[in-house]
């Protein structure tokens, strides 16, 4: 698959992507990983708490046979990673418009929906997805420019989810060179005005500090 098809893909709602069972033990996994500091931290400018994770066999080999089979490609890794939305992390959760910049090869991600007090609508180029929980939205991070509205979380809000960053497997070179960089930052540069255009950018900017890197 050449790079070319990540920013082509067209994003797709994946729903009930865990068995009840499943679903359980990814939980099971979080409060595991939470009681040791070095899997946890709180990614201030974005509100949420993240905890590293180690899927067991079976919840792993779903997400290897969904992904897999709906993108049509061998899988080399995925990684994992959840996070939890609120203001019980001392700062306001804001996912402003962004590429996943950290990413230095083409990858594809699927975000899935897990426990919620809300509804949180996700965008992805513009198209809007409404996933509900055990429902994960694919696209590619490295391509696409994505983002959530900005919402009022209350006190006891949260929105929790679990990221997977998607590694094929090819012999293709993925690696994203400066070019790449330079043409996600100007488009994200466009999205980022128009999502100016409903909310009030600036004054987060300058509450948060951010520093326009979502990594």
């Amino acid at each position: 698959m050449s790079l070319s098809k990540y920013q082509t893909l067209k994003p797709k709602l994946m729903k009930n992507i865990f068995n009840d069972e499943d679903y359980a033990n990814v939980y099971k996994e979080v409060e595991k990983n939470r009681k040791v500091p070095d899997y946890v931290r709180i990614v201030e400018e974005l509100g949420y708490e993240s905890v590293g994770m180690f899927l067991n066999n079976d919840a792993s080999n779903v997400l290897w046979k969904k992904i897999g089979t709906e993108l049509g490609i061998s899988i080399e890794r995925i990684s994992v990673h959840y996070a939890r939305y609120s203001l019980k992390t001392g700062h306001k959760p804001l996912l402003m418009p962004h590429y996943d910049r950290a990413l230095k090869k083409g990858t594809f991600s699927l975000a899935i929906v897990l426990d919620t007090t809300f509804n949180w609508d996700i965008y992805v180029e513009g198209e809007k997805f409404i996933p509900r929980t055990n429902d994960g939205v694919l696209f590619s991070g490295s391509h696409h420019i994505h983002w959530r509205p900005d919402v009022e979380f209350k006190e006891d809000d949260y929105y929790d989810i679990m990221v997977c960053q998607v590694d094929e497997l090819t012999d293709e070179d993925r690696t994203l060179d400066e070019k790449h960089f330079e043409i996600m930052d100007e488009r994200n540069g466009q999205w980022c005005l128009k999502w100016d255009q409903l909310y009030d950018i600036e004054s987060y900017n300058k509450k948060m500090n951010y520093n326009g890197n979502n990594e």
